[in-house]
C-alpha cells in the first residue's frame, strides 16, 4: 500500500485533518479520551482517539482504543479499514485477523467471519495458542458449539487428545453435557493428579442437579475401570458417590483407598469425619469402627474414638423426638439402632483414657449434653460442665460449658447461683462472648419479673449488628414492651410460666399457661400463651390435644399475628408425630391460601412437595 493510500485511509477515519499545533498535548488528549471511555461517551471519545491515532499511526493503545470504539458504535466499516490498516504495518498477524474475523461477525458476515479465522487456523495448524485465540473471539460472540467444534478439531489436527481440556470440561459443564464435562475432568485428573481439589471446585457447580450427579458417577467408573491404580480418580468417584448421597457405596471407595494408600486408617477417618458432619451416621459408624480396628496412628486414635462416640450419640435420636427434623429414620431395619448409653459410656472411656487433653474435654462436654437433655441428670451434668474450664481454659468450649453450667443452676432453680455464674463470666475480653452472658442474666431478669432492668441490657444488644444474639435480644425486647404497659400482670405470670418451661417442669407450666388465658383473656400474650400450651401438650405426649389447642387458635383468634405459624405447627405434628401425611398437607396448604407471604410459606411448600413425592 503507497504512502498516499495510507494518508487517505487515515483522512477517512479521522474525517477531517487537524493542525497539530491548534490541538493539546497527546498525553492529555489521551486522558480526556480515556474519561469519556469511562463514561461510555463514546461519540466524544472516538474523535480523540482518531485525532492520536493520525499522529501516532504505530500506537498501539491509540489503535486499540480507536478499535473498540467504532465497535461500540457499531461502525464496523470503520473498524474493518483499521484492522486491515494495521495489517498493513503487521502483515499477517494472527492477532490481528481474528479481531477482524470478530468484526465480521459483528456485522453479520459470518461466513467472511468464519473464512478468516480459518485462515489463521491454516497458517499454522499444529499452533494451539491459534486455536485458543480464535475459540477467544467465538466465546465473547457466545458462539459455544463453535468454540466445543473447533477445540475437538485441534485435537484432531494436532494429534493431542489431552488439549483443552480444562476448556472443554467448562463448556460442557455450562451446557448441561454433564457426561461429557465429566469425561473432561477425568482427563484433566489423569493429567494432574494433583489438581482434584480444583477439578472437585469446578464439577460441584454443575453437580447440583440429579441427572448431572448421574451422568457423572457414570463418566468416573468408566475411567476408574481403565485406571483403578489411579487413587486420585478413585477419590473423585468416592467423591461423588457421596454428593449423590450414596455413603455407602463411598465407604467401600474410602477402603480401597486406605489400603492402596497405606494410609492406616486415615483416609477412612476422613471419609467418617465428612459423614458424621453430612450426619449419615450409620456410614460414620461403621467407618469409625473399622478405624480403630486397624488400629490407626495414636494421634488419630482420641479423635476416631471421639467421633465414634458422637456418631452414636447422634444415632441413638429417634425422628420423633426432634419434631422438626422430618419423619423418615434413616437406620436400617437389620441392625439396632445405637442406644445412648453405648455412647455416654465411650465418652466416659475418653475421659478416663485421655485425661487432661482436649478430646477429654470434648467428651465431659457431650457428657453433659447427654445428662442434661436425655436423662435430665442434672447433677451429672453440673459436674461434667464444670469439668471443661480446668482442662481448656480461655477456650470457647470453656465459655459454652460455663453458660451450658449456667443453664444447669436454672434448671435447678437455683437462680442466684446462676446469676453469680453468669456474672463471674462477664470477665471475658471477648465482646461477643460478654454479650451472651449480658442477654442470659437479661433472662433471668425477665424470668424474675425484673421487666425494666432486662430491658436496659436488651435495648443495647439489639443495637449491634443483626446477630442471632441481636435478633433474639430484640424480640424478648418488643414482647416485654408490647405487654408491660397493658397487662402488666399477665406478663408477670407468662414469664414465670416460661422459667418452669425452662425448667422441664411441663406440667406445672402448662397449667400456668392455661391460667394466663384464663385470668387475662383480654391481654395481648394469650396467644402466645395458647402457642406454647400446644408445644407444651406435644411434649408431654398428647399430640392430638396440641392439635386441637393451635386449631381452635387459628379459628376464633382471626386477629392474631401468630395463625401462620399455628397452621405451620399443626402441618408438621401430622407430619412428623400423628404420620398423617394428607392432613399435613391440608395444613400447608391452608397456611398458602391465609398467610402465602408468611415467613413458613416456603418451608410449607417444600415439604408439601417432599410429602407429595415430587421434591427434587
Amino acid at each position: 500500500m503507497t504512502l498516499r493510500s495510507v494518508l487517505t485511509i487515515l483522512l477517512l477515519l479521522t474525517g477531517s485533518l487537524r493542525v497539530c499545533a491548534q490541538t493539546p498535548d497527546a498525553t492529555v488528549k489521551l486522558r480526556i479520551a480515556q474519561s469519556f471511555e469511562r463514561s461510555g461517551d463514546w461519540e466524544r471519545a472516538v474523535p480523540l482517539y482518531e485525532s492520536l491515532l493520525f499522529g501516532d499511526p504505530q500506537n498501539v493503545v491509540y489503535y486499540d482504543a480507536l478499535r473498540r470504539g467504532y465497535i461500540q458504535l457499531k461502525e464496523y466499516d470503520k473498524a474493518i479499514e483499521l484492522i486491515r490498516y494495521r495489517l498493513t504495518l503487521h502483515p499477517d498477524n494472527p492477532s490481528l485477523l481474528s479481531s477482524l474475523g470478530g468484526v465480521y461477525y459483528q456485522k453479520g458476515e459470518e461466513q467472511k467471519a468464519d473464512s478468516v479465522w480459518q485462515a489463521v487456523l491454516r497458517s499454522n495448524p499444529s499452533n494451539v495458542g491459534l486455536y485458543r485465540m480464535i475459540a477467544g473471539q467465538m466465546m465473547e460472540y457466545r458462539l459455544y458449539d463453535q468454540a466445543i467444534s473447533l477445540f475437538l478439531q485441534a485435537r484432531q489436527v494436532t494429534g493431542d487428545s489431552n488439549v483443552f481440556t480444562g476448556e472443554l470440561a467448562n463448556l460442557y459443564g455450562t451446557f448441561q453435557q454433564y457426561e461429557n464435562a465429566a469425561r473432561e475432568y477425568v482427563r484433566l485428573l489423569t493429567q494432574q493428579p494433583s489438581q482434584l481439589a480444583e477439578i472437585q471446585s469446578r464439577m460441584s457447580i454443575f453437580l447440583n442437579r440429579p441427572e448431572a450427579i448421574i451422568a457423572a458417577a457414570t463418566a468416573v467408573r468408566a475411567a476408574l475401570d481403565v485406571r483403578e491404580d489411579l487413587i486420585p480418580l478413585r477419590q473423585l468417584f468416592a467423591w461423588v458417590l457421596m454428593e449423590r448421597g450414596d455413603y455407602s457405596a463411598a465407604l467401600e471407595q474410602y477402603r480401597i483407598i486406605d489400603r492402596a494408600s497405606n494410609a492406616r486408617g486415615i483416609e477412612l477417618f476422613n471419609f467418617a469425619q465428612r459423614a458424621l458432619e453430612e450426619r449419615e451416621l450409620e456410614a460414620a459408624v461403621k467407618a469409625y469402627r473399622e478405624v480403630l480396628a486397624i488400629p490407626p496412628p495414636k494421634g488419630i486414635q482420641p479423635a476416631a474414638r471421639l467421633g465414634l462416640a458422637r456418631a452414636i450419640e447422634e444415632s441413638s435420636v429417634t425422628p420423633d423426638s426432634t419434631i422438626s427434623k422430618g419423619s423418615q429414620d434413616p437406620w436400617p431395619l437389620s441392625e439396632a439402632r445405637p442406644s445412648i448409653g453405648s455412647a455416654l459410656g465411650l465418652f466416659e472411656a475418653i475421659v478416663r483414657d485421655y485425661p487432661g487433653t482436649p478430646n477429654a474435654a470434648e467428651a465431659y462436654f457431650r457428657m453433659g449434653v447427654i445428662k442434661r437433655d436425655r436423662s435430665f441428670d442434672l447433677d451429672g451434668a453440673l459436674a461434667a460442665f464444670i469439668s471443661i474450664p480446668t482442662i481448656v481454659p480461655d477456650s470457647p468450649l470453656a465459655l459454652e460449658s460455663s453458660l451450658a453450667a449456667a443453664g444447669v443452676l436454672i434448671a435447678r432453680n437455683d437462680l442466684v447461683g446462676a446469676r453469680d455464674h453468669y456474672i463471674s463470666l462477664l470477665g471475658n475480653r471477648n465482646s461477643a462472648h460478654r454479650d451472651r452472658v449480658l442477654f442470659h442474666l437479661a433472662e433471668l431478669d425477665y424470668f424474675t419479673a425484673s421487666f425494666d432492668t432486662a430491658l436496659v441490657v436488651l435495648k443495647r444488644l439489639s443495637l449491634q449488628s443483626s446477630t442471632d444474639l441481636a435478633n433474639n435480644a430484640l424480640q424478648l425486647q418488643y414482647f416485654i414492651e408490647e405487654n408491660i404497659g397493658t397487662s402488666a400482670p399477665a406478663l408477670k405470670v407468662f414469664a414465670a410460666c416460661d422459667l418452669l418451661l425452662r425448667q422441664r417442669r411441663y406440667p406445672e407450666a402448662l397449667e400456668g399457661f392455661r391460667d394466663v388465658v384464663r385470668l387475662f383473656p383480654s391481654a395481648l400474650l394469650v396467644d402466645d400463651a395458647i402457642i406454647r400450651i400446644g408445644e407444651l401438650q406435644l411434649l408431654l405426649e398428647k399430640p392430638l390435644e396440641a392439635v386441637a389447642t393451635l386449631r381452635s387458635m387459628v379459628s376464633e383468634m382471626t386477629g392474631s399475628i401468630l395463625r401462620d405459624r399455628a397452621l405451620m405447627r399443626i402441618g408438621e405434628i401430622y407430619e412428623n408425630k400423628l404420620k398423617n401425611p394428607a392432613l399435613a398437607i391440608e395444613a400447608y396448604e391452608e397456611l398458602l391460601k391465609l398467610f402465602p407471604l408468611s415467613l413458613h410459606a416456603e418451608e410449607a411448600r417444600r415439604r408439601m412437595r417432599s410429602l407429595r413425592g415430587d421434591a427434587i
